[in-house]
């Protein structure tokens, strides 16, 4: 445990911890003539045997003319402290009593281990002593917490630290994804806890419930900032748009306008998403063509969405096989159809022919293999041809087909 790690354990200490010490201001006086008893809890000083509690021990030879007061507070900070130590050891030392067998794996139950390399705040001091023995102008100080507690300890610590972030919000959205797992720990670990921290526990609900809704509220925050330059695959970004949704639906009061906004922007870009991803569509586009032709395509494509998917813009500026397999395969799509149109204009005694051939290639996006060619062909005759006339003669041979 480093120096900072004890100074947010010593600071979280004293404001969680309030300990039955001498009040007094008064100067300490030494008096070696005076007969002193010593308790019997002074026989184990320094000793961290008993199996049931965790110790933390110190001392001290006061200077002329220091306060008891003033003594005894800076032994609290050293014991627990100490205690802080002996925790960290005694969790270190005993990791493999926390893997239990399930079958041919070993599951850890808890994140003990990784919680012991953080700072503590106690909050479950089950006994605490101090003992000032005039006659050797020595002061003794020992605190105590159980080792059934020491889980529960661990697992707080961790969720203040979380909270600290929260609060400063220098947090991400993946540590913000943490909290659930801090507070099934921390119900975990009462379960096995001390009476009087089981009823810490309970009293506490309140208060981590408060902490779900707060970090619901900024997890909205986070992602409704990130809606107008949202990145990552299709389902990532679908994912995404979901988790907000679904935590804007939990709010209970009514929603403000800004996250009715950010709803309604959210919704507008999963639908483009949502009946898309890993779906049975089949990707389709085209090449280049005639304002005209590439106009009736998508009109054509678009009254079809129940079988077919257009992008809207392709990785190439000129349309391909390779630039719609590169979509398809980002949206998850098994299947996809470039389509290929040729026209041949021809005109004799004033009669203009355009013959169309329209090569329909269906192939797998995942390794560009072909899955089936096939060629429609078709004509356009008549004396004032032009692309919207050709365009149509195109969309009536594709109907017949598809």
């Amino acid at each position: 445990m480093n120096r900072r790690a004890f100074r947010a354990f010593l600071v979280g200490a004293a404001c969680f911890i309030s300990l039955a010490l001498s009040p007094s201001a008064q100067a300490f006086d030494c008096d070696p003539d005076e007969k002193i008893l010593r308790p019997n809890w002074m026989s184990t000083f320094g000793q961290n045997t008993d199996k049931q509690v965790i110790y933390g021990f110190a001392q001290t030879k006061p200077q002329r003319r220091q306060s008891l007061s003033d003594i005894t507070q800076l032994l609290k900070n050293n014991a627990m402290a100490d205690l802080a130590l002996n925790i960290q050891s005694n969790v270190s030392s005993n990791i493999s009593t926390e893997l239990s067998l399930d079958g041919d794996k070993v599951s850890e139950r808890t994140t003990i281990q990784s919680a012991a390399q953080s700072s503590l705040s106690i909050s479950a001091l089950s006994d605490t002593r101090d003992f000032v023995d005039t006659s050797k102008c020595m002061v003794f100080t020992r605190v105590s917490l159980q080792r059934t507690d020491v889980p529960y300890v661990l697992a707080m610590s961790k969720l203040r630290q979380f909270k600290k972030a929260l609060t400063s919000q220098t947090i991400s959205l993946e540590e913000l994804a943490q909290l659930p797992d801090l507070l099934q720990d921390l119900a975990f670990a009462s379960e096995t806890a001390s009476p009087t921290t089981r009823q810490q526990f309970n009293a506490a609900q309140s208060d981590l419930r408060r902490l779900s809704d707060t970090v619901r509220d900024f997890e909205i925050t986070l992602r409704a900032a990130q809606l107008r330059t949202l990145v990552g695959t299709p389902r990532q970004k679908r994912d995404f748009l979901k988790n907000l949704l679904s935590l804007l639906e939990a709010k209970s009061s009514p929603l403000s306008a800004e996250d009715r906004a950010n709803k309604q922007n959210a919704q507008s870009l999963l639908s483009s998403l949502e009946n898309v991803v890993g779906s049975q569509l089949t990707a389709v586009s085209w090449g280049p063509s005639s304002p005209a032709v590439q106009m009736a395509l998508s009109g054509f494509f678009d009254e079809r969405t129940q079988a077919y998917w257009r992008p809207n813009a392709l990785p190439e500026a000129t349309p391909n096989t390779q630039s719609l397999a590169e979509v398809a395969q980002r949206y998850e799509l098994k299947s996809a159809l470039f389509i290929e149109v040729t026209t041949l204009q021809k005109r004799q005694y004033g009669i203009t022919e355009v013959d169309i051939t329209l090569e329909l290639n269906y192939f797998n996006p995942s390794n560009g293999a072909s899955v089936k060619r096939e060629k429609l062909a078709g004509r356009a005759i008549g004396r004032n041809l032009n692309d919207e006339i050709i365009a149509d003669r195109i969309i009536a041979i594709l109907d017949d087909k598809l």
